[in-house]
């Protein structure tokens, strides 16, 4: 499988200078990929298996918006162990038994709309890195939406004063890097593209720190799905970047239905996709009820054209809440863990079994209030399913499939 080594190492910057940010991710295609982002003038050497391993330049510094020099270079498949600069960093040597999930993590900064980033309760998401680490999981899956401000903290605000924004470094860095760091060292990652990170928003900081694959000529918002295998499992990632929220334009369905005609799974498969395939949230309240909303008109569509056999779970984010949905036609679930930092959406007050949805029936649904993340623990019984809030503590949840359950706790 494919892994993906990161480094960071930035003089002046009190919340890592000490030592490199070093990460590991899982790409496509079993390749093995070292990424070092660093402010030194040439690319560094990791240490691969006890060897010395050179890395190539992937995206030169780009000032001033990216003063940084990005490296990467392939590892072989033999490799066991990856050092730099003499850390050890996390590889994914077995079947992975605890996989944290989370989503929607970064500040919110968007002309008026604004998060206290520098209130630990406001924004938390620094708090869920640490204690998703303490848990020691063996992989990460991040569903998407990393980088959130989008516009200058307004004037005389002091909640947001002195954040960065933009498509840039320093943002990105601000945004995601640095809160992540503790679970960046803990386990590998899978990274999914949100729709904060398309060309248009933050393009420049997914393609050149987060994508996976070899660095693009060119920003764009559609590109292709891999797999990734997992022991007897395989994950499907998926870029929803222009999968609209609202309508469903025929050519851009079409390319969502040629993409998922490409995903024939050999053995069990979860689909992470940034945008859900079938979700609900609330726009406020009208006459007491809440106004609900359906999501994803495009991917519901491209799913009417085809739907890859074997996918017994989609995992995404897009909503800013936690919700675990069942319909009476059976698999696959829908999972949405968006809860992970960003502003969260209004709380869900209506029943939502019954409900159709896309030619679906929600048989079971169960939503939760406040920040967190989900985590998976596999056991002879299948998945354990356990939604935690911002201090890693279990929430009750009661979902009952053949492969995932929750430890129902009230």
């Amino acid at each position: 499988m494919l892994l993906v080594v990161w480094a960071l190492h930035l003089s002046g910057v009190s919340a890592i200078a000490a030592l490199p940010l070093a990460w590991t991710a899982l790409g496509p295609d079993g390749q093995v990929i070292v990424r070092v982002v660093s402010n030194a003038p040439a690319c560094p050497v990791v240490q691969v298996n006890a060897e010395r391993f050179p890395l190539r330049v992937r995206a030169q510094p780009s000032r001033p918006d990216f003063p940084i020099l990005v490296c990467e270079a392939a590892l072989p498949p033999d490799a066991t162990s990856v050092t730099l600069a003499g850390r050890q960093l996390p590889l994914l040597s077995r079947s992975p038994e605890k996989i944290v999930i989370l989503g929607d993590t970064g500040c919110r900064m968007k002309n008026s709309l604004v998060q206290a980033c520098h209130d630990p309760n406001a924004w938390p998401f620094a708090r869920i890195a640490r204690s998703a680490a303490a848990w020691r999981p063996d992989l990460v899956l991040h569903v998407g939406d990393y980088f959130y401000r989008d516009s200058p903290c307004p004037a005389g605000n002091a909640a947001c004063a002195g954040n960065p924004w933009g498509d840039t470094w320093a943002a990105a860095q601000a945004d995601f890097f640095a809160p992540a760091e503790p679970l960046l060292r803990a386990a590998p990652w899978i990274f999914v593209r949100g729709n904060h990170e398309a060309c248009q928003r933050t393009g420049n900081a997914w393609f050149r720190l987060l994508d996976p694959r070899p660095f693009p000529q060119e920003c764009s918002d559609e590109t292709e799905p891999y797999r990734v295998p997992i022991g007897e499992r395989t994950l499907f990632v998926l870029d929803t970047t222009s999968a609209h929220d609202l309508r469903a334009a025929p050519e851009t369905v079409t390319h969502f239905a040629a993409q998922l005609a490409t995903l024939a799974a050999q053995r069990p498969a979860w689909l992470l996709s940034h945008k859900p395939f079938w979700a609900f949230g609330a726009r406020g309240q009208a006459q007491g009820r809440d106004a609900l909303f359906r999501t994803n008109p495009t991917l519901q569509a491209a799913v009417r054209q085809h739907w890859p056999d074997g996918i017994e779970l989609v995992l995404s984010g897009h909503l800013h809440t936690t919700a675990f949905l069942a319909f009476a036609q059976g698999k696959p679930h829908q999972f949405v863990v968006g809860n992970g930092g960003a502003l969260l959406d209004p709380p869900l007050a209506s029943e939502l079994v019954g409900l159709d949805i896309a030619e679906r029936t929600v048989s079971h649904a169960e939503t939760l209030i406040g920040f967190g993340y989900v985590t998976l623990e596999r056991g002879k019984a299948g998945w354990t399913v356990t939604p935690r809030d911002v201090a890693g503590q279990p929430q009750p949840c009661h979902f009952r499939s053949a492969e995932m359950n929750c430890a129902a706790q009230d």
